[in-house]
């Protein structure tokens, strides 16, 4: 990291950089910059200012979240998001003391319910 004057001022610029290897001659230019595009988000996503080189597991990954992102779109549009409220109660006296939204969601394809961490991006490193 390092300091940039600019205008009087002191700019701070960090990179986040994808690396990504050739795997044969007849790969094509096109997937080789989409895989160091993959590897560059996961970078970014695990704290920037730092590189990560990409395995094939990140595209898969990368598919899965636009899979998720365009179902989540389409349950939207077709209503298939439900909210149910669940009371906190507390267990001294067993007064109402909050109240918690539950979103579910009803797919018309897919009987399961999501773990609420597969929606979170990685957690970044401490």
């Amino acid at each position: 990291m390092s300091r940039l004057p600019l205008l009087e001022r002191s700019v701070v610029l960090t990179a986040s950089i994808g690396i990504a290897v050739r795997q044969g001659a007849e790969e094509p230019s096109i997937d080789l910059l989409r895989d160091a595009d993959v590897a560059m988000y996961r970078a970014k996503a695990l704290g920037k200012d730092r590189c990560d080189v990409f395995d094939p597991s990140m595209h898969a990954q990368a598919v899965h979240r636009l899979e998720l992102e365009l179902d989540l779109r389409r349950a939207i549009e077709h209503d298939e998001l439900r909210v149910h409220y669940q009371p906190q109660v507390a267990l001294a006296g067993g007064q109402i003391v909050g109240l918690e939204a539950l979103v579910r969601w009803q797919h018309p394809l897919r009987v399961w319910s999501r773990r609420p961490t597969s929606f979170r991006w990685p957690k970044r490193p401490a």
